[in-house]
């Protein structure tokens, strides 16, 4: 309990420190948005670098193994599917209703 006691009285020292950075950055308002501004630049300039550059600088991996067709088994479909494929391009021999 007691240890829990000094880590209060500790974070009570930072909560005065942190009460004066909105002060701060009020006053040396211009230099606050100067340095936001060159640290967005800077990050974008990273993100550009590693995103873009690096990206286009780089060949992809193309392996020689990567998709192989069956042939056996294209023919067994193919086989099963040629005599559906007859039935639907057969016309219909049934009696349809006329529409009056």
């Amino acid at each position: 309990m007691k240890n829990f006691l000094q880590n209060l009285s500790y974070l009570s020292k930072w909560k005065g420190k942190f009460k004066r950075v909105p002060w701060f950055c009020a006053r040396h308002a211009f230099s606050v948005i100067l340095i936001l501004i060159l640290l967005s630049i800077f990050l974008g300039g990273v993100l550009f670098y590693r995103y873009v550059i690096l990206a286009s600088a780089e060949e992809p991996n193309i392996s020689e193994n990567s998709l192989k067709l069956r042939e056996d088994l294209y023919q067994k479909i193919l086989e099963q599917w040629q005599p559906e494929e007859k039935k639907i391009q057969q016309p219909s021999q049934e009696n349809l209703p006329e529409e009056p």
